[in-house]
């Protein structure tokens, strides 16, 4: 065996002494003994065909459970496991394609409570009626799968809405706004005071804008508005090209 960088010179193996010593003996003692590396005495240990007996394995594992080393299983191995991660499934397209053959043929309504979804609404989900890590064989039939919305769907596997406080709207419009949107992200600003869609008549713009001559902005609103301006995708100024009539 080579000496290990540092160590002294090498002892000379007695390769019968070494398969005895081996499978009971920890290999950091063996190269202590021998004066070389760890890496060096399990090479040769594999060299010679050699392993760790099973009374050694065992005592070692439990060394490391009263020491408070012992790592979990994990993966399939895992007493828990239940299927993996959820966005492991959309990289299968046979789970995307029995996901869109289900929305379909529920037509976008949530099966719970009857409200009729939006194609790509976030959070729609296709959810198993026998559970994916618990029924393989059913996990791409159709008679398995359901829709839900998503308030129905967090429902259902005991993740429903929980109560979240109210905060002023940081934009100093005197609003009351949830603290985190539906999908727990936290929030300052509205961008609409009003129902979407709803027309305004000029009388109504103006006292809007009269209501809001003189009131400065607070720094971070500013600032949201210049991150909002940097990001855009929109041009903004003269076109291209355009001249200046001065």
């Amino acid at each position: 065996m080579p000496a290990a960088q540092g160590a002294s010179a090498p002892v000379r193996v007695d390769l019968a002494q070494f398969a005895r010593d081996f499978p009971t003996t920890p290999t950091s003692a063996l190269a202590k003994r021998y004066g070389v590396s760890p890496t060096t005495i399990a090479r040769r240990a594999r060299e010679l065909g050699l392993r760790k007996g099973r009374e050694y394995r065992a005592q070692l594992l439990r060394e490391k459970r009263v020491a408070g080393k012992m790592q979990p299983a994990r993966g399939p191995a895992h007493y828990n496991w239940k299927g993996g991660r959820t966005w492991e499934r959309f990289r299968d397209p046979r789970y995307l394609d029995w996901r869109k053959a289900v929305l379909e043929r529920d037509g976008y309504k949530c099966q719970q409570c009857g409200r009729r979804c939006k194609k790509y609404e976030r959070g729609l989900a296709a959810h198993h009626v026998r559970s994916w890590a618990d029924a393989p064989e059913l996990r791409f039939n159709l008679t398995n799968g359901v829709t839900l919305c998503r308030d129905c769907h967090m429902a259902l596997h005991g993740l429903g809405p929980k109560e979240v406080p109210l905060i002023p709207c940081a934009c100093g419009c005197g609003s009351l706004i949830r603290a985190e949107d539906p999908y727990g992200r936290p929030r300052r600003f509205v961008n609409h005071h009003h129902s979407r869609g709803r027309t305004v008549s000029a009388a109504t713009r103006q006292q809007l804008s009269r209501n809001r001559r003189g009131r400065s902005l607070t720094p971070e609103h500013r600032r949201n508005i210049s991150k909002g301006l940097r990001t855009s995708s929109k041009r903004i100024g003269r076109p291209p090209g355009a001249r200046s009539t001065r």
